[in-house]
């Protein structure tokens, strides 16, 4: 399946804003609709699966199933869009090593778009999941916590969001020196 490819990386992100959260909102036998184990461990560590995060900003039940969904449907397109940008800087690196540079251009714009479809499906699942909230919560949650408004939640293997989160990763390094 598309959910087996989940990168280290996508998986580290949701881990560094979160607390372990059993594998269902109600205590139960857990019913987030993923397709296998790795995705379920993914939603159960995403920030609005945290216990203190669930209290603090009365997220409900449906609110957290929805925005489980949209979580998981982004995946699906994370891998697809992440191979795609990964295969236009590739074929950059060779129009620029080439003896004929005058195709850069073409392979610099397949870059950008592959880029730009990446980070856009991320905003996109973003936008929907914020969208489960309430106006308060949605103020309350940006008060307390708002990086979760100006950054991206998944910081990926691919080089754009790569470069978006450098300087973050590079903290962390240092932090454990």
């Amino acid at each position: 399946m598309i959910y087996k490819k989940i990168s280290a990386a996508i998986l580290f992100s949701l881990l560094y804003f979160s607390q372990f959260v059993p594998l269902s909102h109600a205590g139960g036998a857990g019913h987030f609709h993923a397709d296998n184990e790795s995705a379920k461990a993914v939603v159960s560590k995403i920030w609005w699966n945290q216990k203190k995060k669930i209290t603090e900003f009365s997220l409900t039940e449906e609110q957290r199933h929805k925005m489980d969904h949209d979580l998981i449907e982004y995946m699906g397109k994370h891998n697809k869009e992440n191979d795609a940008q990964k295969a236009a800087f590739k074929e950059l690196a060779k129009t620029l090593a080439a003896e004929k540079i005058e195709k850069a251009g073409d392979a610099r714009d397949q870059v950008i778009k592959a880029s730009e479809d990446n980070i856009k499906s991320q905003i996109n699942m973003m936008i929907k999941v914020l969208g489960h909230l309430n106006a308060k919560q949605r103020a309350d949650i940006s008060k307390k916590f708002p990086a979760l408004f100006s950054r991206l939640w998944i910081r990926s293997a691919n080089p754009a969001s790569m470069q978006l989160g450098r300087s973050e990763v590079k903290r962390r390094k240092n932090n454990k020196k």
